[in-house]
């Protein structure tokens, strides 16, 4: 007569799975042993390298900030053509950092002050080609070419620059700004109509703003 088959307990069965589990780890490790260490090499070169990486950037953002602050001081001190020299180095070799945009609107701001009116446009616009400058340096790289233009006589191409920061920037609380200074370029283009229609979109879009209050008296005279 058979006995009957011992029932295993909850311990054993937990214990003949594990063997089972390491059997078969181990089969597998035994047979694909060679794909196995080129992917952990390969992670490890993905972390090498990264790490790598990081250290350059924080290495080119430290230097770009250096060289930025060095050219700050260059030009306070009326050293003009070092502190060019010195924004010209940023923007070209670390216009990505954080020191880029700074560096290109101080560079075009120069330029502008010493009436290298072509030059200055061309700088402000390599912020403008980012495209992912914040309000402020956008605010900077906008009016910047609109003034060169202004200075160069063209004030209708001077009013759609300034606009064309407040239609990109709309909640940017230099838009009326950006806007009066439009409707003030169209007036001195011979261009009322559009003259008194930015005014209009300041009053509408922007009321509480100073730009609105001045915008009003204006709409009165014209």
């Amino acid at each position: 007569m058979l006995k009957p088959r011992k029932r295993l307990t909850k311990r054993e069965m937990k214990e003949d799975k594990f063997v089972t589990f390491a059997a078969n780890a181990t089969d597998f490790f035994q047979q694909n042993w060679r794909q196995i260490a080129l992917g952990i090499a390969a992670v490890l070169v993905v972390i090498l390298v990264s790490a790598g990486w990081v250290k350059h950037r924080q290495t080119q953002e430290n230097t770009a900030s250096e060289q930025l602050a060095e050219a700050a001081i260059a030009e306070q001190e009326g050293e003009t053509d070092r502190a060019e020299a010195l924004y010209a180095q940023v923007v070209s070799k670390f216009g990505r950092t954080k020191a880029g945009i700074p560096a290109c609107t101080s560079l075009g701001a120069l330029q502008f002050s010493e009436g290298k009116f072509d030059e200055a446009i061309a700088t402000y616009r390599k912020v403008l080609a980012r495209g992912g400058a914040d309000p402020l340096g956008a605010f900077a790289a906008y009016s910047g070419v609109g003034a060169c233009l202004e200075e160069q006589g063209k004030y209708e191409e001077a009013a759609i620059q300034y606009r064309a920061y407040a239609k990109k920037y709309p909640r940017s609380p230099f838009a009326p700004e950006a806007l009066s200074d439009a409707a003030r370029c169209f007036m001195q283009a011979g261009r009322a109509v559009e003259a008194k229609a930015t005014l209009e979109q300041i009053v509408d879009v922007y009321p509480k703003s100073q730009a609105a209050y001045q915008a009003r008296s204006a709409i009165k005279m014209l």
